[in-house]
């Protein structure tokens, strides 16, 4: 019988992993950065760079701030401008947020300033306009919206009507009609007009722009509403619009980083207009795909006899 000695067993296990990693397109900096469904997305809230040290195509969304309300029966804040493109990135590309307009501030009958235009948003060569200042009351002279991305609303007269501002093509709609005594119109929006007066009524915001490019649905470039001097103040238009103020009430802000325009302030001297909201910049590009090599885990045994 043979007898068997071991004189050495060696196990050998070699475990060879090679992973090989493209960025193309997933390395730029700046803003907030998140993915979805196979694209990095940088979003800018304040006004900042993005630093790209590859090369490539981006779809990019841009708002600006909104319009400032108006008083004393002003007319609601037109949204900040809206736009979608796609667009060469490289480099450096410089990005600043549009703030909000300022709502018209308390004062006497007819001495009030409209609610200012908001701040232009721009990245690279791309810019949009802010949103138009709803228009004040200057008793017994009805007053015209300012114009903008998209209009302010226009305030009430007696008798007589102030017309709403006119938007920008592309990025905006007008704002809507005020009159009837009472009744302001509507700051326009991203994606619709501003609604009139109606009786002693404020008109609506026009309603914001639908973007999907954050990964979510969200709607920007809401118009802020028109105010009343004893009915019912306009809804902000959806996508942060500020509601017109009631009888004796301020209009409402609107919604920082949604562009959505200040609702119009109601009749008293101590009433103002609401602010606009500031814009933002989004920019959404296909992250890089991972190419990965592996070699499957080996075992030597060697018996010596």
């Amino acid at each position: 019988m043979r007898k068997l000695i071991t004189i050495l067993t060696i196990l050998s296990v070699l475990f060879l992993f090679s992973l090989k990693v493209s960025l193309a397109g997933d390395d730029c900096t700046g803003g907030t950065i998140t993915y979805s469904e196979g694209n990095t997305i940088h979003t800018f809230n304040t006004s900042s760079t993005l630093a790209c040290t590859n090369s490539g195509t981006a779809q990019v969304f841009i708002v600006a701030g909104g319009g400032g309300g108006g008083t004393q029966q002003g007319g609601g804040g037109g949204a900040g401008g809206a736009t979608s493109t796609s667009y060469s990135i490289s480099g450096n590309i410089s990005v600043v947020i549009g703030i909000g307009g300022v709502g018209s501030p308390a004062g006497t009958n007819g001495d009030r300033p409209a609610g200012t235009n908001g701040a232009t948003s721009t990245f690279g060569t791309i810019s949009v306009a802010g949103g138009g200042g709803g228009a004040p009351y200057r008793a017994p002279t009805a007053t015209t919206g300012s114009n903008g991305g998209s209009g302010g609303g226009g305030s009430q007269g007696e008798p007589g009507e102030g017309a709403g501002g006119t938007g920008i093509a592309g990025q905006g709609f007008n704002g809507g009609k005020g009159g009837g005594v009472y009744g302001a119109g509507g700051g326009g929006g991203a994606s619709a007009v501003g609604v009139d007066y109606s009786g002693v009524n404020g008109g609506a915001g026009g309603g914001g722009l639908t973007s999907t490019i954050s990964g979510g649905s969200v709607v920007y470039g809401g118009g802020g509403g028109g105010s009343t001097y004893n009915g019912t103040g306009g809804a902000g238009g959806s996508g942060g619009g500020g509601a017109g103020g009631n009888s004796q009430q301020n209009g409402t802000n609107g919604t920082a980083n949604l562009g959505g325009g200040g609702g119009g302030g109601s009749r008293f001297d101590t009433n103002t207009g609401g602010n606009g909201g500031s814009g933002i910049v989004i920019i959404s590009y296909t992250t890089g795909g991972l190419t990965i090599e592996s070699v499957s885990p080996q075992m030597q045994i060697i018996w010596f006899w």
